[in-house]
């Protein structure tokens, strides 16, 4: 029994290198008697083994490959995409950003990708910034994310988009444009309906229900957490939201009492 056991756990081992030495042997045999597509999808294949490994440094470096290889415009965003990804997964945010910023340069000169592209992206740029702890920043990107084009499923679930939005906004906006950039901004409203807690919470937030607000804040405190990408950030997002609170409860205080003040004068 123990010589079959490792006999089986030895050619499990080997699997995966004889995975990599078919797709090397295959991409080899593409770049010398097949067009810059096939070798493309053969690279991309082989970036994608390498994600499913684990090893994401070299699936960078075969994505990376993969655009001398690109025909269309088409392939050289959805490289740009592969880098972007699998910088999100090793937590590589300003290379991250990075890829944004050069997928973007790149999509202005084709007009039908110039305001598609950074919009698609930006979920992707919502989630470095938040990492960054630059939330502000976070929030205008994540309420930017077009709903019905969503496709980054495999690192954020929609209804998360909501949270991470809701919770960046209410630690870094303003009154104003918490309401309008978030409550009443019509194409992030599907987005929220994935999520109606967190649209309760902006709203008794914007109502001045605090106690409301923070009991719902800690409804929701456990399934946040669980998240990998908003967990270390719970601690600081909800420090700033009860922040905000005071300083809104002291300055309607400031000017209740300064209307009581005019009126004994």
């Amino acid at each position: 029994m123990a010589a079959t056991s490792e006999a089986s756990d030895e050619k499990a081992e080997r699997a995966p290198t004889l995975l990599q030495q078919e797709l090397d042997a295959e991409l080899n045999f593409k770049k010398c008697n097949s067009g810059g597509a096939y070798v493309r999808r053969i690279i991309e294949e082989i970036g994608d083994y390498h994600v499913k490994s684990g090893n994401l440094q070299q699936a960078i470096k075969y994505y990376a490959r993969a655009r001398a290889y690109c025909t269309n415009s088409d392939h050289v965003i959805n490289m740009f995409r592969n880098l972007i990804k699998v910088s999100i997964y090793m937590g590589n945010w300003w290379h991250v950003l990075s890829y944004i910023d050069d997928a973007k340069q790149y999509a202005i000169g084709f007009e039908n990708m110039a305001r598609e592209v950074p919009a698609r992206l930006s979920c992707a740029a919502g989630v470095a910034y938040m990492c960054l702890k630059i939330y502000k920043t976070a929030a205008h990107c994540f309420l930017l994310v077009p709903f019905d084009r969503y496709d980054y499923d495999d690192i954020v679930a929609p209804q998360d988009v909501a949270y991470y939005a809701g919770l960046c906004a209410l630690a870094s906006f303003d009154l104003t444009m918490l309401q309008l950039g978030c409550l009443n901004a019509e194409s992030f409203k599907p987005f929220l309906s994935l999520a109606p807690k967190m649209w309760d919470i902006m709203l008794k937030f914007c109502r001045g229900e605090y106690g409301s607000c923070m009991h719902m804040l800690h409804d929701i405190e456990a399934h946040i957490r669980l998240d990998v990408y908003l967990a270390p950030h719970v601690d600081t997002l909800y420090q700033n939201i009860r922040a905000r609170m005071q300083e809104l409860q002291l300055g309607v205080g400031q000017f209740v009492s300064r209307k009581q003040l005019q009126l004994e004068i």
